[in-house]
């Protein structure tokens, strides 16, 4: 997979990272993926969209942005 999906939306971690609209998109084009050449030019998503997908995820995993599990602290006991 390109990206690591970084604890997007989950409970189970320290914070939790809300994904992009529209973030399935890269997901579901890199877990397809095939090298070929024919295979990224048909398949590869609009360019300037996944600029802005990718400066949104950059936008929402920083920390000031991130859901922090409080419920999983409290079972680390922090």
């Amino acid at each position: 997979m390109l990206l690591a999906l970084q604890k997007l939306n989950s409970e189970r971690g320290i914070t939790s990272i809300v994904p992009p609209s529209d973030y399935d998109l890269i997901i579901n084009f890199s877990n397809k993926f095939d090298v070929s050449y024919g295979y990224i030019r048909d398949n590869k998503p609009d360019q300037a969209k996944i600029k802005t997908i990718l400066a949104q995820y950059l936008e929402n995993i920083k920390l000031k942005n991130c859901i922090i599990n409080s419920d999983y602290l409290k079972a680390l006991g922090l």
